[in-house]
């Protein structure tokens, strides 16, 4: 049993060694909407037809975190950008 594997990494593995683990994660590619979608594409055609796991979609989203912090303090300050990201609700409505 494993907690957060990568998903690129499992991929790599025979299909014997796969049999019968259990995997579980914070993240998983087919996630149904517009935004993820756009996003596993991108990573596809990147990563050789690849999807992306864990580590990928976190590094994409604390980026687009880290932008629209510094977009709507209009500032590249850590303090001001954290500032502005602790009273924001919820950032997938701000784009």
């Amino acid at each position: 049993m494993s907690w957060s594997s990568g998903f690129e990494e499992l991929i790599q593995l025979d299909p014997a060694a796969r049999e019968n683990l259990i995997v579980g994660s914070n993240y998983y590619y087919t996630i149904d909407n517009p935004e993820n979608k756009k996003f596993v594409e991108a990573y596809k055609k990147k990563f050789k037809g690849v999807p992306p796991g864990y580590a990928g979609a976190a590094g994409y989203g604390l980026m687009k975190m880290t932008l629209l912090g510094m977009q709507k303090s209009g500032s590249v300050e850590p303090q001001k950008v954290i500032t502005c990201l602790l009273y924001t609700s919820d950032a997938a409505d701000e784009e």
